[in-house]
C-alpha cells in the first residue's frame, strides 16, 4: 500500500477477520489510522474506544478514496 492520504478509508482482509481504519498519517514505515474495536457492540468504553493506532503498511490491502 502506497501514497494513502488523511481520511483514506483503509481494508484488510485476514480470513474471516475484516478491518476497517481511516487513515490519520502516512508515515515512512507505517500507517497511523484511526479505529474502533466492534467487539462488545462498539459501546466506545475500554477495548471499544476509539483510538489511533500504528499499523504496518502490509496489513492493509485496499484503499478507498473519495475524488
Amino acid at each position: 500500500m502506497t501514497n494513502v492520504q488523511p481520511w483514506d478509508v483503509i481494508i484488510s482482509v485476514r480470513r474471516w477477520y475484516w478491518h476497517i481504519a481511516l487513515v490519520n498519517s502516512d508515515q515512512w514505515d507505517y500507517v497511523e489510522v484511526l479505529e474502533q474495536n466492534g467487539i462488545g457492540g462498539g459501546n466506545g468504553l475500554w477495548a471499544n474506544r476509539v483510538r489511533l493506532k500504528r499499523y504496518a503498511k502490509k496489513f492493509f490491502v485496499w484503499v478507498w478514496r473519495k475524488l
